[in-house]
């Protein structure tokens, strides 16, 4: 038997331990629904997640063949006729995070919010674009230094957004409502456990589309010329499937070549093997693309989370282990969409899925065929 036909049957070996396992998951929704109260308990150590505290609120029902809006503050969120899938009850909520650091350079122009849904279960992927809009107060802020952040689960995110000085708003898009409360999933923890024996299976608290407008504070021309700000702004390479996002002009490289490997990795594994399409990215502002973003990495070379996010360590060269990275991390997009769909829980069987089907499919089946970049 040669080479290739052995690839092919020990895949479809793997696939059929795989397909049996999905049918042995326990049944369950995509993501616990909590309370967000300081008195929420989860079995992650408190140093290891986020809390969000809704401080106040205000809601509205949508009609989706109508659309409508909410706001709350200095946010609104409006959806345009027939981009919801269903009528639902839209909430906008000013909140507090737990655990939330950012660059010290950058100060809050806005308090935080989050735009959710209270009638849903499961994520609500809209049709198109739906616009969120802060109305800020700009005094004593650079306007070349305002943007919009996004919350993580560990840090403060630049996400896309245009500010419009005459308006003195800033907006952006969002493609995905998550309902109220919503626990996301990362595979791999972007830092290192509290316990020592225990690598995988962190449970980040958060609600991704947890935002805010942070800027630095203006200065004289003179003073600016001699000053460096931490707080690099994001760049961006947009592919058909994928928004790569990264920091710094050394690290253009690495962002191409994950662009390439990303849209190959869809092409092998979703239009050429037929598994689940995943979602686009649950933070606002990446259209109807996946978000890959640049993050230091304590204990992997990266990550994925159920919100369709996938995070990488910057400065790995191109090559085959980069590709390899890439391969695993959209196979557990993958994953997350095919247990969701099923109505299992996401992190059902991630210990034993992350050493198995994600090499098997994402990387080693691809090499073998001489598709893997």
């Amino acid at each position: 038997m040669d080479n290739q036909r052995k690839v092919q049957c020990g895949f479809i070996l793997f696939l059929l331990v795989f397909l049996t396992f999905q049918v042995g998951c326990s049944g369950g929704t995509s993501g616990d629904s909590l309370s967000l109260s300081p008195s929420d308990s989860t079995s992650a150590s408190p140093s290891d997640i986020s809390r969000i505290t809704e401080i106040s609120s205000d809601s509205k029902s949508i009609a989706a063949v109508q659309g409508g809006t909410v706001a709350h503050d200095e946010v609104t969120a409006t959806f345009p006729a027939n981009i919801l899938p269903a009528d639902a009850q839209m909430k906008a909520s000013k909140v507090s995070v737990s655990n939330s650091k950012q660059d010290s350079s950058l100060l809050d122009v806005t308090k935080t919010y989050v735009i959710s849904t209270t009638s849903s279960t499961q994520p609500l992927e809209l049709v198109d674009s739906a616009a969120i809009e802060f109305k800020i107060n700009p005094a004593g802020f650079d306007p070349a230094s305002i943007r919009l952040v996004v919350w993580n689960g560990y840090n403060w995110d630049e996400t896309p957004a245009k500010y419009d000085e005459t308006r003195q708003v800033v907006s952006s898009t969002f493609e995905m409502i998550l309902p109220y409360g919503t626990r996301i999933y990362s595979a791999n923890s972007a830092k290192k456990p509290t316990r020592p024996d225990v690598r995988k299976g962190i449970m980040t608290v958060s609600e991704f589309v947890a935002v805010k407008v942070v800027g630095s504070t203006s200065m004289p021309a003179n003073a600016r010329r001699n000053t460096t700000s931490s707080a690099d702004r994001a760049k961006m390479i947009e592919t058909t499937n994928f928004t790569v996002q990264y920091y710094k002009e050394a690290d253009e490289d690495q962002a191409k070549a994950i662009s390439e490997y990303m849209e190959n990795a869809y092409k092998m594994i979703v239009v050429g093997m037929g598994f689940k399409k995943p979602g686009p990215s649950t933070k606002a502002g990446y259209k109807k693309t996946i978000l890959v973003d640049f993050e230091e990495q304590e204990d992997a070379y990266a990550r994925a989370d159920d919100g369709n996010n996938i995070y990488v360590q910057p400065g790995t060269p191109r090559g085959d282990d980069l590709a390899h990275t890439c391969h695993h991390e959209f196979i557990h997009l993958v994953q997350f969409k095919t247990l969701s769909d099923k109505g299992n829980k996401t992190d059902d069987g991630m210990s034993w899925f992350d050493e198995t089907m994600a090499d098997a499919i994402g990387f080693y089946y691809n090499v073998s065929l001489n598709h893997l970049h």
